[in-house]
């Protein structure tokens, strides 16, 4: 059988090739890859869409790659651009697919290839939900401080508050549309199921765990003293930084050698010309609190890390917390789950369905950084509480993805191939 992906990044062989790196944010979907290439039932096309000026064919390592030139398949896509339907045609014309997988209803990419090839089965891995995205971004984070700090980057790229919020009402929209076009969703947890069945009640579910890099559940944490938070990336108002940061305030006042260590998210504040023009606004609002709250030494930006270094980084930290607004899978906290780290969670999505309050770690309302700090500092006193938990959390995640009803790939594939 012939399937063809569509991802709203550059994944695997594509990636390596042209930006010479592959392994850092979508992790699910190379761990889905693997699987995927490596079966010889399956003849495996990927179509996504970047910022190149013709559109790009590769063939490596028996994929098929499509780069459509019209914009990052994420952010600058519209699933109306009528230069990118007519090579979605020709693509699924030559291509000739059984099945189109759709990875995400973030980009209009999805949306646009179900238009233009009705007839063929399709099937949505969901990420974020941009229904729930879209009512909880800014929940965490004062627009009035985003307002204040626009930068003339984002005001000339057109990023202001009032711009992300029609290009959240427009994801949120495109979701809808794609989920009525395809009817099959994969996800793995009660929350996703009911978000999207909101949106059709008549969709096929089928289950199957994110997978999680090997890698975290071979780094087994270490239980150090050493005041270490490690949090998931803060990219975007809706990771909820501005509470996590209060939070931090409380926490250093008992706790002077405190440190948050950050991966990925926010640009440092911008010591050169080029860093001053893209400087964007999200990140000059955290830079201004950070300096406003007095907490800068606390807090080390790691950047960009692999999946390996987010595990040794894990590994010798004390404490995970996760304070998004909104979550689908949580896929950080699973990660810190199977290193074996003792978790602190906002209640959001997913997570109450992994995180038994008082047993596997510490849930808190999203908004509440006075509990937030609370729970830190308790797991900072308490060496046998912090065991406790991360063992705790560990067994169960193991548990809960081995005895359930996943289904590998491959089988969903041919499930929807019968089935149509």
């Amino acid at each position: 059988m012939k399937v063809i992906w569509t991802t709203n990044m550059l994944i695997c062989g594509i990636a390596e090739e042209l930006n010479g790196i592959s392994g850092g944010f979508g992790g699910w979907m190379e761990q889905a890859f693997k699987e995927t290439a490596e079966c010889t039932d399956v003849d495996l096309v990927i179509v996504t869409s970047s910022g190149n000026t013709q559109l790009i064919k590769r063939t490596i390592g028996g994929v098929t790659y499509y780069v459509l030139p019209c914009g990052d398949a994420y952010g600058k896509f519209r699933a109306s651009d009528k230069k990118a339907q007519a090579l979605l045609k020709k693509i699924v014309a030559e291509e000739k697919p059984d099945l189109i997988h759709i990875w995400g209803t973030e980009s209009g990419l999805g949306l646009a290839l179900s238009r233009v090839a009705p007839e063929i089965p399709k099937v949505v891995y969901l990420q974020g939900i941009m229904k729930s995205v879209e009512k909880h971004y800014y929940e965490s984070t004062s627009i009035k401080e985003l307002k204040r700090n626009l930068t003339f980057y984002d005001f000339v790229k057109g990023r202001s508050v009032r711009h992300k919020n029609r290009e959240l009402r427009i994801k949120a929209d495109n979701e809808a549309e794609i989920l009525q076009l395809s009817g099959h969703i994969i996800c793995d947890n009660d929350w996703c199921i009911a978000m999207c069945r909101s949106m059709n009640p008549a969709l096929t579910v089928h289950r199957q765990n994110l997978p999680i890099d090997t890698v975290f559940r071979e780094t087994p944490w270490q239980n150090n003293d050493g005041h270490i938070i490690f949090c998931a990336s803060q990219y975007a108002p809706f990771k909820g930084f501005e509470t996590l940061l209060r939070a931090l305030i409380t926490v250093k006042r008992h706790y002077p050698d405190v440190c948050l260590e950050v991966p990925g998210g926010w640009q440092p504040r911008p010591e050169t010309v080029r860093g001053k023009l893209t400087y964007n606004t999200y990140s000059r609002t955290i830079n201004n609190l950070i300096k406003k709250w007095g907490v800068g030494d606390s807090i080390r930006n790691l950047g960009a890390l692999s999946r390996r270094q987010m595990a040794e980084h894990m590994q010798s930290a004390e404490v995970f917390v996760q304070c998004s607004t909104v979550e689908n899978h949580s896929s950080t906290m699973r990660e810190a789950m199977n290193v074996g780290m003792p978790c602190v969670v906002s209640n959001a999505g997913s997570a109450a369905e992994y995180i038994r309050h008082g047993d596997t770690g510490f849930l808190y309302r999203g908004d509440e950084s006075e509990v937030l700090a609370y729970y830190i500092i308790m797991l900072f006193r308490d060496e046998e509480l912090r065991s406790r938990l991360g063992k705790a959390g560990r067994t169960y995640i193991s548990d809960k993805y081995e005895h359930n009803e996943s289904k590998s790939t491959i089988e969903i594939y041919k499930e929807i191939i019968n089935d149509e």
